[in-house]
């Protein structure tokens, strides 16, 4: 399994499972809603974004945000 799911990546799996256009714009509120329900913290992944350029989730992170999403984000 990979180490790390950018969000652009992510976008791009989350617009191939529901067939629209959804852009990282539409996946950071998907995100944003995962947060406030405890799913991380915007300043790890700030923290992330200084360090390897872009916010990115650990394949946990990833699979956690996938139930909350109601898609599997985590694999093509």
């Amino acid at each position: 399994m990979k180490e790390r799911f950018y969000f652009t990546e992510l976008a791009g799996t989350l617009e191939r499972a529901i067939q629209c256009d959804v852009g990282l714009d539409g996946l950071w509120t998907l995100i944003s809603g995962w947060i406030k329900k405890g799913g991380i913290n915007r300043s790890t992944l700030g923290m992330r974004k200084m360090k390897a350029g872009e916010e990115y989730l650990t394949p946990y992170e990833a699979q956690e945000f996938s139930k909350y999403a109601g898609y599997d984000l985590t694999t093509e």
